[in-house]
């Protein structure tokens, strides 16, 4: 089932360039107007869900990862609808101005001529290195086509990078990708992708709602442990919640990921509800299902 439509990425004619995954004003305004979905503002669908009143079709809006061009592009068509939307903000980019898996994704869509070209060279810096072989021997037994099935948008490629990234490499990816930042001399300590805490107390000023994403938004929460992921979910909340001065209730899953001690964390800490990041049997309140918006893009090109 689907509950919400999730967006992330946008890009214009002016600041934001056209890279994987990202959509314009214009779809955007499709989505909204010429999908089958029907747009409500996120306080109608809590009600109609709460009352079991949920009709097909009716979805909310909800971004993820607190990226500036959210604001910048997709706020303006969120008002010119009145449509009230769910942002879920991890908060170390927040707090700190930065955050190395945001900028690693900066640099491949913008360094490089296409999202493959980059993956030629990121797995060529990893047969350079001393893991060469467990990588080749990975590459050999693991059938990448099977990983993230649920995610319809990603490429082979795609799902090869995610696995290479999150099964294999983990705290090594972190090297590999410093290293070819280093290679082409760049400094991406100062670009500026993510909200502030002013554009969050705006957000919240004209009645948008605010969802948990974590801190340092884990690729693989259900990966940590209990500790770990109950500090990762508590912080968040403590520091989203003394900026905006109320009690958070939902949270979307980073990568749609989660597990049973995830949701032993969220009854603890009284969240409502919990979204994955792909259509899900919305098994119980805390495994609700989403549609990225470029599969509804696709959908609506060829119907239309």
């Amino acid at each position: 089932m689907i509950n919400s439509i999730m967006f992330h990425y946008f890009y214009d004619i002016k600041k934001y360039k056209k890279v994987q995954g990202s959509i314009s004003v214009q779809d955007l305004n499709d989505i909204i107007t010429k999908s089958k979905y029907h747009i409500l503002s996120f306080d109608e669908w809590c009600y109609k869900y709460e009352n079991n009143i949920l009709k097909e079709h009716e979805v909310f809006i909800s971004f993820d990862d607190a990226l500036k061009e959210q604001i910048d592009i997709a706020l303006p068509i969120l008002n010119k609808y009145n449509l009230k939307a769910l942002f879920s903000i991890n908060t170390y980019p927040i707090e700190n101005g930065y955050d190395k898996l945001e900028v690693y994704r900066y640099f491949r869509n913008n360094f490089f001529d296409d999202t493959d070209t980059f993956y030629v060279e990121f797995f060529n810096e990893i047969l350079k290195s001393s893991i060469r072989k467990q990588f080749l021997e990975i590459c050999d037994k693991v059938d990448f086509n099977n990983y993230l099935g649920q995610f319809k948008f990603y490429t082979y490629n795609d799902k090869k990078f995610r696995y290479i990234r999150d099964k294999f490499l983990k705290e090594n990816y972190f090297k590999i990708m410093d290293n070819m930042i280093k290679k082409y001399k760049l400094d991406l300590s100062n670009i500026n992708l993510w909200f502030t805490k002013n554009d969050i107390c705006n957000l919240v000023r004209d009645n948008h709602f605010i969802s948990l994403h974590t801190h340092n938004h884990p690729t693989q929460l259900s990966s940590l442990d209990f500790i770990v992921q109950k500090n990762e979910i508590l912080y968040n909340k403590k520091y989203l919640e003394n900026i905006i001065n109320k009690d958070i209730k939902y949270i979307c899953y980073p990568c749609g990921d989660y597990n049973s001690d995830t949701i032993s964390i969220l009854k603890e800490f009284g969240i409502k509800y919990g979204f994955v990041s792909f259509p899900n049997k919305n098994e119980n309140r805390f495994t609700l299902g989403r549609v990225d918006c470029v599969d509804v893009l696709k959908e609506l090109r060829v119907y239309n």
